[in-house]
């Protein structure tokens, strides 16, 4: 389903068909680009392991920190190149716990990949640090790679079957916009109701931070 298709579908429940419209082409295809993105936040829809960009990372030895592309909401798996076993993948939190003087050791064979929320991104390091520069290979979560949506004939990089719930938050977007003609607070309530019952709540900062403390693949680790 295209953009086109969606703005379609969007004038046709909100009534808005004739023109002149009272929501742009430009102004839906901007709600249909937050809405693809508000999806992605809560569902965690887009899993990649081949876009190199994202996915494949040099980095140097000695180097502290592994640049994560801001699009990573999470990482499922992460392995060195040419090295069959996977990195154990944990949070800051759990290092300091089992010992606050891990960020000290000598460089090494990396064995872990160590996540901290960044505010409302992802930081990550490979412990111990690299003795000699690595390839880093992941498995991730991730939002869209395009930011905003600018032609109808683009199509959302969500799974074809959940495109027209995006509409729900096009919808809600729609509804609040300061006007006579447009704003009605229930109708905007409505949609986010239904987009919510599509694609989960939106988590907050706390929430984030609880679900990186709990991630399943939390590898305590032995220093000595």
């Amino acid at each position: 389903m295209t953009l086109a298709d969606l703005i379609d579908i969007f004038r046709e429940r909100a009534e808005d068909t004739a023109q002149p419209y009272l929501w742009s082409d430009d102004t839906l295809l901007r709600f249909a680009s937050e809405a693809q993105r508000q999806a992605c936040i809560r569902a965690h829809l887009l899993r990649d392991s081949t876009t190199t960009a994202i996915c494949e990372l040099d980095v140097a030895a000695d180097a502290t920190d592994v640049g994560l592309s801001p699009l990573v909401l999470d990482v499922l798996k992460a392995r060195l190149d040419g090295i069959a076993q996977p990195l154990g993948i944990t949070s800051a939190d759990q290092m300091d716990a089992d010992d606050d003087q891990w960020e000290a050791r000598s460089p090494a064979q990396p064995t872990h990949l160590v996540l901290e929320r960044n505010g409302a991104g992802l930081a990550g390091r490979l412990w111990p640090t690299p003795i000699a520069d690595v390839t880093l290979r992941l498995r991730v979560i991730r939002l869209p790679l395009l930011a905003a949506f600018t032609d109808g004939d683009e199509t959302p990089e969500i799974p074809t079957q959940l495109h027209e719930q995006l509409v729900d938050w096009m919808l809600h977007l729609a509804y609040l916009k300061k006007d006579a003609e447009t704003f009605d607070s229930d109708a905007a309530a409505a949609a986010a109701a239904r987009f919510t019952a599509s694609f989960g709540e939106l988590p907050d900062a706390n929430v984030r931070r609880k679900q990186a403390d709990r991630r399943p693949n939390v590898v305590a680790f032995n220093p000595f």
